[in-house]
């Protein structure tokens, strides 16, 4: 959900980060062409990708099923710069060790 919400306040500033999530999912589809599941995630996220950003945004970050289903297979690979999504991941550890 951390990096969710990174690449959510993000999108709002830098809506052309929808066109790297195309991208990702058109390659993505072609590496994964025999995996129905992953297919059917990347039909919903090219979907969602259509509609309005706040759409994306609410989606992305409802913690819902589907919103989790969506969280897990994130096509916004690449949009924040390496060294941020590596501060996230080290503050989740940090706090899960510490709860």
């Amino acid at each position: 959900m951390a990096l969710a919400k990174a690449v959510a306040e993000g999108l709002t500033v830098h809506p052309e980060w929808v066109r790297v999530a195309q991208d990702n999912l058109r390659r993505w589809r072609i590496g994964n062409s025999g995996s129905p599941s992953l297919l059917r995630c990347y039909e919903e996220w090219e979907r969602l990708l259509e509609r309005p950003v706040a759409d994306v945004v609410a989606e992305m970050l409802s913690e819902t099923p589907v919103g989790e289903r969506l969280r897990r297979n994130s096509p916004f690979a690449g949009v924040l710069p390496s060294a941020v999504v590596e501060s996230i991941k080290r503050r989740c550890r940090d706090e899960a060790s510490a709860a």
